[in-house]
C-alpha cells in the first residue's frame, strides 16, 4: 500500500505480513535518505545495463540519472502491478525502465532470456534494494541465480560464435566454388 511518509513530498510502501506485522519498504520518517543509499556502488559499477532487484518507489535509483552510458534498465520486483500502482519520482520515469513484477521465477527467466542480448551489452550491474531482499529473500535469491545462469549461457554462446565464426566463413568461402557439384542428401 502506498502511503505518505512523514517527510514532505515523499511516499513509502507498506506491506502487511501474514502474521499481521506492518513492514515498510522505505523509511516512514526520511525516505529521501535512500536516494544516496547505493550511490557509491551505482556510480562505480553501473555502465550500460542495470538490473534492479527490488524497487519499491525507486528512491535508490536516483544515482542512475548520472550514468550517461545507461542503455537498459530492468526492474524486477516481487510486488505485482508496481509499475501501474506506484507514482514514481520523475527521475525514475526518465530512465525508461522495463518492469518485471509480481511473477514467479520461471516467468522472470523467460522474460530475461528475451530481454538480455549479451552481444550488445558491455556490462551488467545488479542493483539490490536491501529492504526488498530482506522481505522477499527466496524470490530475489532465485532471480539472482537466474540472472547468473543466463549470463553464463549467453556469454558461452557468444564466445562460441566469436571463436568459430571465422572458421565457418573460411569453410564456406572455400566450398562456394564447388556449390554446383553438391547434391542434396535425399538424392544420394
Amino acid at each position: 500500500k502506498l502511503e505518505p511518509s512523514k517527510e514532505k513530498g515523499y511516499q513509502t510502501l507498506s506491506l502487511i505480513e501474514k502474521n499481521g506485522i506492518k513492514r515498510f519498504l522505505h523509511s516512514n520518517i526520511a525516505p529521501s535518505k535512500e536516494e544516496s543509499l547505493l550511490e557509491e556502488s551505482i556510480l562505480k559499477n553501473a555502465k550500460d545495463t542495470v538490473i534492479v532487484l527490488g524497487c519499491g518507489v525507486g528512491y535508490h535509483l536516483k544515482p542512475l540519472t548520472r550514468i550517461p552510458t545507461l542503455k537498459k534498465l530492468l526492474i524486477i520486483d516481487a510486488l505485482p502491478h508496481l509499475e501501474s500502482d506506484v507514482t514514481f519520482p520523475d527521475y525514475v520515469k526518465q530512465l525508461n525502465p522495463l518492469f518485471i513484477t509480481g511473477t514467479d521465477s520461471i516467468r522472470v527467466e523467460e522474460l530475461l532470456l528475451s530481454l538480455l542480448d549479451i552481444e550488445s551489452i558491455s556490462s551488467i550491474f545488479i542493483c539490490e534494494h536491501p529492504t526488498s531482499l530482506r522481505l522477499f529473500p527466496a524470490f530475489y535469491s532465485d532471480c539472482k541465480e537466474i540472472i547468473h545462469k543466463i549470463i553464463r549461457l549467453k556469454a558461452g554462446n557468444a564466445t562460441t560464435k566469436k571463436t568459430f565464426a571465422s572458421l565457418f566463413f573460411r569453410n564456406i568461402s572455400r566450398n562456394i566454388a564447388a556449390l554446383s557439384s553438391f547434391h542434396p542428401v535425399n538424392h544420394l
